[in-house]
C-alpha cells in the first residue's frame, strides 16, 4: 500500500524541498510524507504513533519560528501540501477546502464565484495551520500544565 509520496534523506526531489520562509524553521526531517488523501493521513499517523516515532504535521509550513514547521533529522514529517484541493457544492453554496491548500488560493476560488471567509490575512499561510492554531498549540498546552 502506498501513503502519498514518501521522501527519504538523500533522495533528489527531497533535497528540492525549498522553505517559503526560512531554513530554520523547516529542519530536515528523516523521512517526509506527503499525504493526498485522508486515508494517507490516518495511515500514516498509524505507523508513526505505532513505532512511537518523533513526527510533526505540516500544512503550508509558514510559521518562521525555529522548529514549528518540521520535525528534525530524528522524526517524519506529514506534509498536508498536496491536499490543497478547493471544491465546492452544486449550487455553490458551501466550500470544501483541503488542509494544505494557501488562504490565497482560498480567496481567489471563493473571489471567482464571488464569495469570501474570514481567514488568514497572508496569503501564504496553510488553511490547516491557521485552523488549528498552527504549533502554537504547545505553547499553550505547557502554559497550562
Amino acid at each position: 500500500m502506498e501513503i502519498g509520496s514518501t521522501l527519504l534523506r538523500g533522495n533528489v526531489c527531497f533535497n528540492k524541498i525549498n522553505p517559503l520562509r526560512s531554513s530554520d524553521c523547516w529542519l530536515p526531517a528523516a523521512c517526509i510524507i506527503k499525504a493526498r488523501s485522508a486515508m494517507d493521513v490516518a495511515l500514516a499517523l498509524l505507523i508513526v504513533t505505532t513505532v512511537h516515532a518523533n513526527f510533526a504535521v505540516r500544512s503550508a509550513g509558514h510559521n518562521a519560528n525555529s522548529g514549528f514547521s518540521s520535525v528534525g533529522q530524528q522524526g517524519v514529517l506529514l506534509d498536508l501540501g498536496e491536499m490543497n484541493q478547493i471544491t465546492f457544492n452544486e449550487d455553490n453554496s458551501q466550500a470544501f477546502i483541503g488542509p494544505g491548500s494557501t488562504w490565497d488560493e482560498v480567496y481567489g476560488a471563493l473571489e471567482a464565484i464571488n464569495l469570501t471567509v474570514a481567514g488568514g490575512r497572508s496569503g501564504g499561510v496553510g488553511v490547516g495551520g491557521l485552523i488549528l492554531g498552527g504549533s502554537l498549540q504547545s505553547l499553550f498546552y505547557c502554559s497550562f500544565h
